[in-house]
């Protein structure tokens, strides 16, 4: 559940298929809705670490990965129907005739205009990757240890700990995307103020 590796495409298929005036309130919506997997996924592991016993004799971990791997399948159907836009075929196809070859690295960093902002943005989307990635990789192990040492005193066995682990990783999952959502909601809607 998520947004996984297919994000930054969905991006490039809003830019390009949405019109130029509802674009940025699309990619907005696209951004915050992105939580809507995440929330799920906050609620699918409560559910998962409040169960008494998982089908198979998974463990938690294993039980939101096969949760998890469902919606991916979707995207197999999808690649089977999706369309590039007519806006970069179009662009394409211009960019053939006048022999501009798309997509090459070397031209972007080479060209002095691009190659700052290129550089620029490679920066600040590694900065953003890399604290939401951090964020959501250590988040269950640093509120795993907080509950195992707030729980130590209650004796209880490791599948009952590992279930209480599993509950409030996700709620603390729950509560970072629910206020994310809202976030990004807002400043989607404070960029396009005047």
């Amino acid at each position: 559940i998520g947004v996984g590796g297919v994000f930054g495409l969905a991006v490039a298929l809003v830019a390009d298929t949405v019109p130029d005036k509802a674009r940025p309130p699309a990619l907005g919506m696209l951004q915050s809705l992105s939580t809507v997997g995440n929330i799920s996924a906050g609620l699918i592991g409560m559910a998962i670490g409040a169960a008494a016993v998982l089908p198979f004799g998974l463990a938690p971990w294993q039980a939101m990965f096969v949760v998890g791997a469902l919606p991916a399948l979707m995207c197999v159907f999808v690649m089977a129907k999706l369309k590039e836009p007519a806006k970069w075929v179009a662009a394409r196809e211009a960019g053939l005739k006048a022999g501009v070859k798309f997509g090459s690295y070397s031209k972007l960093l080479g060209h002095p205009k691009w190659r700052k902002h290129a550089w620029l943005a490679l920066i600040a989307c590694s900065a953003g990757i890399i604290g939401l990635w951090g964020i959501g990789n250590f988040h269950p192990t640093i509120t795993g240890s907080i509950v195992e040492t707030h729980l130590k005193a209650k004796n209880l066995t490791a599948l009952e700990l590992g279930k209480e682990k599993a509950y409030w990783s996700s709620v603390g999952l729950l509560l970072q995307n629910v206020g994310a959502f809202f976030g990004m909601m807002t400043f989607a809607w404070l960029a396009q103020k005047k």
